[in-house]
Order: C-alpha cells, then sequence, then structure tokens
C-alpha cells in the first residue's frame, strides 16, 4: 500500500464524484476520470455527464427487453403465488383440494387461478417505474425487492379476502371483485411506488428527470 498526499486535481476529483448521485458507479469509473484528466483529454464534469448517459441507455435497453417480459414473470409468479395461496387457504378450510390451476375448497366451492389473479403487469409497471429513474445499484436492488415483495403480500390478501368473501356468500362479492380489479388494482402499484420512494429517498421522477437530463445535455453541446 502506498502512502502520499493527494494533489488539489484529484481532491478537486474527488469532491466532483461524492457530490454527483450516482455516487457507485463514479467511483468505479474513477481511474480512468484521472488518467483522462491528467493526461488533458477530458474535463471531469464532460466525463461525468457521458457517463450518466451511458447507464441511461443501459437502463432503457433493460426496460425494451422488460417489455417482452410478461409470459416470463407470469411463468414464475404463477406457481409462487399459487403454493403460497394455497398453503394459507389449508388454515382456514377443512378442504383444500387443487387441479391445476383450480382451487376446490370444502368440495363445494371452486376457485380458478387465471392471469389477471396473479397481477403480472402490475409487476412489470413498477419494474418500469424502477428503471425510469436513474439511482445508485444497491438502491435500485433495494427498491425493486421491496417494491415487488409488496405488491406480492397485498395480491396473496386480496386473492384470500375474495375467496372469503365468495364462500360466505356474500352478495357484495361481484361488486367489490370489479371495483378493484377496474379502480383500486392501479391505485395500489402507484401507492407501493410513492411508498417506495418515501423509505429510499428516491427523488427523481421516472421519465421526466431523465428527459430533463438529455435536454441539458443537449444544450450545453450546442453551447
Amino acid at each position: 500500500m502506498k502512502k502520499g498526499k493527494l494533489s488539489t486535481d484529484k481532491k478537486l476529483l474527488i469532491e466532483t464524484i461524492v457530490k454527483d448521485q450516482n455516487l457507485s458507479s463514479k467511483i468505479l469509473a474513477f481511474p480512468s476520470i484521472v488518467k483522462a484528466h491528467e493526461q488533458g483529454n477530458i474535463s471531469v464534469l464532460d466525463y461525468s455527464k457521458s457517463i450518466n448517459i451511458y447507464f441511461m441507455a443501459i437502463r432503457y435497453l433493460i426496460l425494451l427487453g422488460l417489455m417482452f417480459s410478461l409470459p416470463l414473470i407470469y411463468a414464475i409468479l404463477t406457481p409462487i403465488t399459487m403454493n403460497i395461496f394455497v398453503f394459507l387457504l389449508k388454515y382456514n378450510y377443512n378442504s383444500v383440494v387443487t387441479f391445476k390451476n383450480l382451487i376446490i375448497l370444502n368440495y363445494n366451492y371452486y376457485l380458478q387461478i387465471i392471469p389477471a389473479c396473479i397481477a403480472g403487469a402490475a409487476y412489470l409497471l413498477l419494474l418500469i417505474l424502477n428503471f425510469t429513474v436513474t439511482m445508485p445499484i444497491k438502491k435500485r436492488i433495494l427498491s425493486l425487492l421491496f417494491s415487488l415483495l409488496a405488491l406480492f403480500i397485498i395480491n396473496i390478501l386480496r386473492l384470500l379476502f375474495f375467496s372469503f368473501l365468495y364462500t360466505s356468500g356474500s352478495p357484495f362479492f361481484d361488486f367489490t371483485h370489479k371495483l378493484v380489479w377496474y379502480v383500486l388494482s392501479t391505485f395500489f402499484v402507484i401507492g407501493i411506488w410513492f411508498l417506495t420512494t418515501r423509505i429510499f429517498s428516491i427523488k427523481k421522477i421516472p421519465v421526466y428527470s431523465d428527459i430533463q437530463v438529455l435536454i441539458k445535455n443537449i444544450k450545453n453541446k450546442s453551447s
């Protein structure tokens, strides 16, 4: 390990990196920044902007791939949702028999788990919201895990609630089911996202903040 004092230029570089919100990506790129800066090929500010644009492009390429991931989301979540749902039902019903996507309760009521019950589109929307905001990798992973887990728990509770409503013969089953499906499901996703932004201190606005960065970058280049 070498010891020594930092030059004024390197101190300035470190201060610039630390002040930037994408701290992790800048630290990884620090040796390249120092080398390029010392050679006089590029300024720290220009390098920082190019890194931001580079990571933004990667995020939107991932998003492009996510647009075709709905079948995969259903393939992963359907058996997980089904197994946990059935596991919880067994604590409330004397008999729970399953056959593929059918669940028979007490030999009298049957439930069919269809794609809408899995809410795959809601998971996809949360993924899109997350990847249209710039943030450090650690925060992205943690916020994704939190939001997806929160949606999963809410969805399981929703399925349990409607199964109890259905087997109790409630006259409000159809109305409540349609209300949740057409109206409240969207509010659930929006609510989870706002809660995620609050817990993880996400200040950026999906898409809008990225557009602002691009416009500012174009203006700086043209001036």
